[in-house]
């Protein structure tokens, strides 16, 4: 402790100069006040009186008139004793400060933030002149600053204090010291927490209380002391009845609103089966205890107090107004409270007996105290208006009740007491050293002129001792120590992963995957990166005037290319999709120009920046001399920091906008996700360039050379590993992935069922006479963007993609199936419904919240509703009544079980556990099925329950064999029990070709809902017939050849995959029904009715003569007017 004290001491500047008027208006003066004067001054700032003051309008100047009534805390009046008495028995002993007097200055902080701070400027100014930080004379400039006795006293003066290096003790609580700047000038006199918190928990262990209640302050300190002890107590197997806060208070203007609010704490506090208590508080918590446990008198509150046993904390003493006077004091009877150390003071009690008026006519607070302490006045007017007697002055302390004044020595004046012999201690410590300290005898007594600090010539530091110069070493981020070894390697390291993630990208440059996200700007990016990882090597080595200049310009303006290579993808990606939308005008954009010219135009933005830069205020080697003590930091000079930051600033603006853009484009359709990732590494980039700058702005030396470092590596490192590294582990683990596109075998049933089913019709003269249906397919690859495109596709001419502008009739669609997933026949209503365009649904049957979609839609799969109910009595006949339900992540998900919880609930079935399955786009959402699905079949495989319903669509059963194959893909280590699966009629057997060996032994005694199908008559011989030759304008047989068959086409692809060349002229029925199905599926069937619909409205349609008119033209009608129709059945 004396150690502490002697080096904030030597920071505390002493200076002597003229004395000098200054003319200024005082601000509100302090009423109580204690002043002592001596050559060395200890200053104490505490807490005694309470000034109940009036809120103040601002209508007049501060004056005391304000205030109403002041409320001493009688018993705190010994702190100031405490002070005085150890000043006092200093200065009497001549071994302790020889010929020199101790002093001190005394002021009270009213509990108050404002006279806190007031009071701590007041010792920064000139005695009796309130002008801070200004001193025109020694008598007010003390050595050391007394604090207490709250934590909060403690921290409203460390905010002022530690600015001007004054030290600080605290005699109170003791508070959290969060900024390093302030712990050096701060001693705490009270021990640390934990001993006692180690004590609390004793305690309560060694009587067997482990049923509590907890009592704390609403504040800071209060919040910490439940932070710390409720997990140590917990731990040790002691509950909580309650945990409550008692509200912060201002006394007097506060205590209405804590009787106010408090009645209803009372209750739950004094009600409860807990028996002890434990309370946490300051020094003034008895008082709102003592008013606390009064609110049954107080407030009329009719509860039936049970007994308690109070636990207190050390930091409260027994304290109260003089309102509190004649209140019993019966509960704290049999309370525990814990307590700081501290003996009697030999002469103390003496020294308080001889206390009076007479003696003390510089304490501002004797008065006040005498008053209130002896229930007198010295004021004629107040006798005779309030009864009692006036003060002779002559009264002792020793007759004062214990409850109104102790004259035995408090924890917390045995702090104060020690502090201040603390101090004395260090003075003497600091004065038998030669650190350069110099005196000069004036009549025999020692006093100090001149404790400024001496300095070193430039370029040398003081040792700790103070009394030797030594020379400053020169310091730079060099390859030789541990910090630049790191960094270096690491920018080493991270080149040459890039330089492999490049090559790995030029060897795959005609797959799908690279040529679908812009195959030349990844390249550009790429290269930039690895740039960017390069030019980290030039920050480290002594700097040189090369380096210097091209350092930063060459990070400015290669971070511009790979950020604007990113900003050009994220516009491609966005400026592709609104073209897609009917009259956009964006597809003229769509270009390779328009890539490459926001690479070129940011890029030249970015070097004429850094032109102007050299051009004007260039880089240059320079020497740091004061920023590191010891050290002469041997650094580049930016020259301008305002070109630097308008370098940053640059960069700033592109990333945020690329963000903005990513963010928005992240939703969008892509089969590989690309805008999803550069959207989380835009994020990665951001966040360590928006946590640069304060860093920077806050190191020092080689410390901001290596942030510079670092958050060039990190963001280059963002970039690189989330754009490019789930690309790379596609490319090189998962090929399977990177082919244009996964074929679902099993659904081109759907297709053939079409083409068959007008085939049928137009082998019919009897259905449409005169008449050939024909139609127009698109893959909607279950993504909402193709779905968008197909849905525009037709409403332009054909083989011209112009939207809403057609030139001919060969390409108007009569209506419109979608399917076979309800969001995709969604996706297309939006666009087809405002054409008026009738749809029909083949798959699951979407919710159709529009009104205006509604009157164009035909759903051919039945209502849920049946199904739903099937459910039921399916597993009611069975007796299944604890079951799981899994169901899909999307809008139908939640519709089922929205519809089915309630439903089943209500008929006495219960449930193991509701989970979903993430919605999918297939391949690129595999990996993250795969990631995130060890967990949840952990959880479903074994639970207890051996039936599980499973909703889903027509591709959900990929994701379940998937989910089934978890074990084998993740190594999990679970004992699956066997289960019983639901499924939902809407679901299909559906897989990926990866899947095709996979074991389907799951389904072996599966229950499986079907809607109504029949098998078509002829439908086997026209699948028999199907071959490569015989479609040409097929655009999906050929990878539905080759996935399903597993042959090439091309000769190169045969010799890569060791597979064969495909013929043309396989079979189908030899397909493995796990492939392809030849028997008529449900979706197919609905897909043959719904032509049917079709044509049946049509003829309909045609044998009405309601608005429609017809011209024969050569034997042939043409629709002349084909108004808006409706389908119904």
């Amino acid at each position: 402790m004396v150690v502490f004290v002697v080096l904030a001491l030597g920071l505390v500047p002493l200076a002597l100069c003229k004395v000098l008027l200054c003319p200024i208006r005082d601000p509100l003066p302090f009423l109580h006040k204690y002043y002592k004067s001596g050559d060395l001054i200890i200053a104490g700032i505490m807490s005694q009186i309470f000034i109940d003051s009036r809120p103040a309008t601002f209508e007049n100047r501060p004056s005391e008139e304000l205030f109403d009534d002041f409320l001493f805390m009688t018993q705190n009046y010994q702190h100031i004793l405490a002070l005085d008495f150890a000043v006092k028995e200093i200065n009497e002993n001549s071994q302790i400060l020889p010929n020199i007097t101790l002093g001190f200055d005394i002021y009270n902080s009213h509990f108050s933030a404002s006279w806190t701070y007031h009071a701590s400027m007041e010792l920064l100014s000139t005695q009796g002149r309130f002008i801070p930080n200004y001193k025109c004379d020694v008598q007010n400039n003390p050595i050391s600053v007394i604090t207490g006795p709250n934590s909060d006293i403690c921290l409203h003066t460390a905010a002022i204090l530690c600015i001007y290096k004054i030290p600080q003790i605290s005699y109170g609580s003791a508070p959290k010291m969060d900024d390093k700047t302030q712990a050096p000038f701060f001693h705490h006199m009270f021990p640390n927490q934990a001993h006692q918190y180690l004590g609390i928990l004793h305690l309560l262990l060694y009587f067997r209380w482990t049923w509590i209640g907890m009592i704390s302050l609403n504040d800071e300190t209060g919040e910490r002391f439940v932070q710390d002890i409720v997990p140590m107590l917990s731990q040790n197997g002691i509950c909580f009845d309650f945990i409550a806060t008692m509200p912060p208070t201002t006394f007097l203007s506060e205590i209405e609103k804590l009787m106010a609010e408090g009645a209803e704490t009372y209750k739950t506090i004094m009600g409860s089966t807990a028996k002890v208590l434990v309370l946490h508080g300051e020094i003034q918590t008895m008082i709102v205890l003592r008013v606390f446990l009064r609110l049954p008198d107080l407030e009329d509150i009719p509860v039936e107090e049970k007994g308690k046993i109070w636990i207190l904390t050390a930091e409260m003493d027994f304290t109260s107004l003089p309102m509190h006077r004649n209140w019993d004091i019966d509960f704290v009877h049999g309370a525990l409270s814990f307590a700081v150390h501290s003996v009697e003071l030999s002469g103390f009690q003496k020294f308080l007996q001889e206390k009076n008026l007479t003696s003390e006519k510089e304490d501002g607070f004797i008065r006040q105290f005498w008053q209130q302490t002896f229930q007198c006045s010295f004021s004629n007017y107040t006798v005779d208006k309030k009864g009692g007697e006036i003060c002779t002055g002559e009264e002792k302390l020793k007759d004062l009740p214990g409850s109104v004044f102790e004259t035995i020595t408090t924890a917390h004046s045995y702090g104060i007491y020690n502090g201040v012999y603390a101090v004395v201690f260090a003075l003497q410590a600091m004065w038998a050293s030669s650190s350069k300290y110099r005196a000069t005898l004036s009549g025999g007594r020692p006093y100090l002129l001149d404790q400024e600090w001496w300095q070193c010539p430039e370029g040398q530091y003081p040792n700790k001792d103070q009394n030797v110069c030594l020379p400053k070493d020169i310091s730079f981020l060099s390859y030789e120590e541990p910090l630049g070894i790191s960094l270096a390697t690491l920018a080493i390291s991270f080149s040459f992963i890039t330089a492999l993630v490049l090559g790995i990208f030029i060897k795959h440059q005609d797959s799908p995957l690279v040529k679908a996200n812009n195959r030349d700007l990844t390249h550009t990016l790429l290269i930039s990166l690895l740039l960017s990882f390069l030019s980290a090597l030039l920050f480290i080595g002594r700097p040189e005037k090369v380096t210097c200049l091209i350092r930063q310009m060459a990070f400015g303006i290669i971070f511009s290319v790979a950020v604007s290579c990113v900003l050009a993808k994220t516009v491609i990606v966005v400026l592709a999709f609104m073209a897609t939308k009917p009259g956009s005008g964006m597809r003229r954009w769509v270009r390779k120009e328009l890539s490459s010219s926001i690479v070129i135009a940011c890029s030249l933005s970015q070097a004429t920046i850094c032109t102007v830069w050299l051009a004007t205020f260039s880089p240059f080697p320079d020497f740091d001399m004061h920023s590191v003590t010891d050290k002469i930091v041997l650094e580049c000079n930016e020259g301008s920091v305002t070109m630097f930051y308008c370098v940053l600033s640059f960069l700033g603006l592109l990333a945020s906008i690329s963000f903005t853009v990513a963010f928005v484009a992240r939703k969008l359709p892509d089969s590989f996700n690309e805008a999803k990732f550069i959207t989380f590494s835009m994020l990665v980039f951001c966040s360590v360039w928006v946590s640069f700058v304060p860093t920077y702005l806050s190191t020092n030396g080689k410390s901001m050379v290596a942030v510079e470092i670092f958050s060039i590596l990190a963001s280059s490192a963002g970039l690189l590993g989330c754009i490019f590294f789930p690309k790379c582990y596609i490319i090189l683990l998962r090929s399977e992935l990177n082919i244009k596109g996964q074929f679902l075998t099993q659904t081109y049933q759907h297709i053939l069922a079409l083409d068959f089913a007008v085939k049928e019709i137009n082998e019919n003269p009897l259905i449409l006479p005169n008449f050939t249906l024909g139609f127009d397919i698109y893959n909607s690859h279950f993504t909402a963007s193709w779905t968008y495109l197909a849905s525009m596709e037709l409403l332009s001419t054909h083989g011209r993609f112009i939207p809403n502008y057609k030139c001919d009739a060969q390409n108007h669609p009569v209506a419109v199936i979608a399917g076979p997933n309800s969001d995709i026949f969604l996706f297309a209503a939006t666009i087809l419904r405002t054409y008026k365009i009738p749809q029909i649904s083949y798959g699951s049957a979407p919710k159709m919240d529009n009104k205006t979609q509604s009157n164009f839609f035909l759903q051919m799969s039945p209502n849920q509703v049946q199904q739903n109910m099937g459910i039921v009595h399916l597993l009611l006949y069975f007796r299944w009544t604890w079951i799981g339900v899994i169901s899909m992540g999307d809008a139908t998900g939640e519709r089922f079980v929205q519809d089915m919880v309630p439903l089943l609930s209500q008929n006495g079935i219960c449930f193991d556990f509701i989970v979903t399955m993430p919605p999918t786009t297939f391949f690129s959402e595999i990996e993250k099925l795969t990631a995130e699905g060890a967990e949840t079949y952990t959880f479903v495989m074994g639970s207890t329950t051996k039936v599980v319903v499973l909703q889903g669509e027509i591709h959900t059963m990929i994701i379940l064999r998937l989910f089934l194959q978890l074990p084998e893909l993740e190594d999990i280590p679970v004992e699956a029990t066997g289960k019983m699966w639901i499924l939902t009629a809407q679901m299909d057997f559906t897989s990926l070709p990866f899947q095709r060996n996979w074991p389907i032994g799951f389904v072996h005694g599966a229950l499986s809902f079907a809607i109504h199908s029949v098998e078509l008559s002829g439908f086997q011989t026209f699948l028999q017939e199907k071959n490569l030759t015989s479609e040409k304008e097929d655009g999906f047989i050929r990878p539905f050849w080759q996935q399903a068959f597993l042959c090439s086409f091309s000769t190169s692809m045969v010799d890569k995959k060791n597979g064969e060349m495909c013929t043309g002229k396989e079979k189908l029925e030899a397909l493995p029904r796990s492939v392809f199905e030849t028997i008529t599926s449900a979706p197919s069937y609905s897909i043959y009715n719904g032509v049917y619909a079709v044509v049946h409205a049509l003829q309909n349609m045609q044998s009405s003569r309601f608005k429609y008119r017809a011209t024969v033209y050569g034997g042939q009608w043409n629709h002349l007017d084909q108004e808006s129709w409706q389908v119904k059945f």
